[in-house]
């Protein structure tokens, strides 16, 4: 049992902080395509959904170092597609 414990020690110094303090509740990531704005911009249903992790994700307190980085990406995505989509538009 002790050399058990011992091991998850060394595999949590391994393979760094972040992969040993994950949050349980955190959202899943799981089969997450990488999306680009572009996308989102064209498809705005899924754009509310991506916020909605976003959100969620935020919510989580999860360290920024064990976010995935599909979700950190999606993210940025889907935030540069909403102000696109509900910044005023200019009158010339």
């Amino acid at each position: 049992m002790r050399a058990k414990i011992f091991h998850a020690t060394g595999l949590c110094l391994i393979m760094g902080a972040a992969a040993c303090t994950g949050n349980p509740s955190a959202p899943r990531s799981e089969n997450m395509p990488l999306q680009t704005t572009q996308y989102y911009y064209d498809n705005p249903d899924e754009l509310r959904d991506m916020l909605a992790e976003c959100k969620r994700w935020k919510a989580s307190n999860t360290p920024i170092g064990a976010i995935p980085a599909v979700v950190v990406s999606n993210c940025a995505s889907a935030n540069e597609a909403n102000f696109i989509l509900t910044r005023p538009k200019a009158h010339w």
